[in-house]
Formats: C-alpha cells, structure tokens, sequence
C-alpha cells in the first residue's frame, strides 16, 4: 500500500510527502515486528516502481537496499520470474558490493528522501537539477 501511495503522489510531484512515504516505509522495513518477506516488497509491487519510476528514482535505491540487507532465500524464492531486469542487476550489483565490505548497517529513511529546495519546504515541488 505505501509503494502505490509514493506512486501516486510521486505522479502528483509531491516531494514532500514522497518523503513522508519514504520514512514509513523504512519505519516498516526495519520495525520489530518483521516476519520473513512480511514488509519486503513483492514482485507486482517492485515491477510497478521499475513501470512507473525513474533510473535514479530513490524508492527503486530503497527497494534494492532493503532485499540485499533484508532478504532470505527463502524471500527470493517467492517473488516471481517477471522481475524487471534493472531490479535484479542492481541488486546483484548491491550484493557484490556488501561482499567487497561496503554494507548496509541499517537502512535509514534520510539516504532515499529527495531534496526539497528551502524556499518551497514540503509542498511538494520537485527539485530542479542543472
């Protein structure tokens, strides 16, 4: 549910509350409550944000993050044999990464929020970039 609501408001450029998505997602990712493959994504949900995202699009850094430092066996086994190719090299590049020593400690909602210019705060205008 929260991947269709970044979704969405992504569409509406509400940068602000993709932040507020964006933190409750991690809040889910690393609560105490995580069963196995309970929070994590699955493939309909990770196919729609490689649909309807960009390359650089920080949901997709998310997603990637939370299965190379979250994922069993076991959650892999269950997702299905449509991923989107792009999920699956950048996980495999995130995983090789981890083993070469650049790991992810603990995801943090700070490393995927977008940058909001000051002036506009939190209404949602996207940032423009040179």
């Amino acid at each position: 549910m929260l991947v269709e609501l970044y979704l969405l408001v992504a569409t509406l450029e509400d940068v602000g509350f993709q932040n507020v998505v964006v933190t409750a997602l991690v809040a889910k990712l690393e609560g105490p409550t995580r069963a196995p493959c309970m929070h994590l994504p699955g493939d309909e949900a990770i196919g729609n944000i490689y649909m309807e995202t960009e390359k650089d699009d920080q949901l997709r850094k998310l997603v990637v993050d939370a299965y190379a430092k979250k994922a069993k066996l076991s959650d892999l086994d269950k997702l299905g044999v449509e991923l989107p190719r792009s999920f699956l090299e950048e996980l495999t590049r995130r995983s090789v990464q981890a083993k070469t020593g650049s790991t992810i400690s603990k995801l943090d909602a700070r490393n995927y929020r977008i940058p909001v210019d000051s002036e506009e705060g939190s209404s949602g205008k996207k940032r423009k970039l040179n």
